[in-house]
């Protein structure tokens, strides 16, 4: 790289430019927070405090981590996060669990991109 200076100042030639690597905070697929439940005795109310409780969580966990950017809930199977909060409250099946978990990795900037599994016996019933 050359720097050129003004006012007739020399140029400047810099030689060994070094880059780092931001270090991952958590890796594609790693779990941030879960939260366990028994949907068939829970109401709609609950289940939504429940999972402002997951998020909290996750958001706690970030932070302390590092991570400087913001939390990103990512929709693939669902349309979008109404869609995701109806079927939530509105499933046939049940499902004691449900976990946040990194939809990419995360370095010290942000943001975290999360997705949010329900699951039934270790197994994921439906997702964001």
């Amino acid at each position: 790289f050359f720097f050129q200076a003004e006012d007739g100042i020399r140029d400047y030639k810099v030689t060994g430019v070094q880059t780092c690597a931001l270090p991952i905070f958590f890796q594609k697929g790693e779990t941030i927070a879960t939260i366990s439940l028994d949907s068939s005795k829970l109401t709609a109310i609950e289940l939504q405090k429940r999972l402002e409780s997951l998020l909290a969580a996750t958001q706690f966990r970030a932070r302390r981590a590092g991570i400087l950017g913001s939390i990103q809930i990512e929709v693939q199977q669902t349309k979008s996060m109404v869609d995701f909060l109806q079927k939530l409250n509105t499933s046939e099946d049940s499902f004691d669990e449900i976990k946040a978990v990194a939809s990419d990795n995360t370095y010290t900037s942000g943001p975290l991109k999360i997705r949010l599994l329900v699951m039934q016996n270790s197994e994921v019933i439906f997702s964001t």
